[in-house]
């Protein structure tokens, strides 16, 4: 099971290795994470889908999940998708009814 957590910080920063100071990605507010592996001042982090690993300060993982929303365009009709802070999904369709369609 993932170990998820989220940024709690403006803006962080994911580093190559545990200690060095060579930047891999940026992060921002509300960011879930999948820690890796946890060590005394950075944990290692696999985040927005990327296959890749990095490092991240711990003190930046002390955010909470945010609301989310994702506007759908699929060209005959819009959809909105709404992901609550306890990972419940909802979908509104908000194209027309089949028989309405030209």
């Amino acid at each position: 099971m993932p170990n998820w957590k989220f940024v709690g910080l403006p803006e962080t920063r994911g580093y190559t290795s545990r200690t060095g100071r060579k930047v891999a990605a940026h992060l921002l507010w509300g960011d879930r994470v999948d820690v890796v592996q946890q060590a005394a001042s950075r944990s290692k982090v696999r985040a927005r889908g990327r296959k890749r690993t990095f490092w991240i300060d711990n003190d930046a993982l002390q955010g909470n999940a945010l609301l989310e929303l994702y506007f759908i365009d699929v060209g005959q009709g819009d959809g909105i998708l709404i992901v609550t802070p306890k990972r419940k999904h909802i979908l509104i369709d908000g194209g027309y009814p089949r028989r309405s369609q030209n």
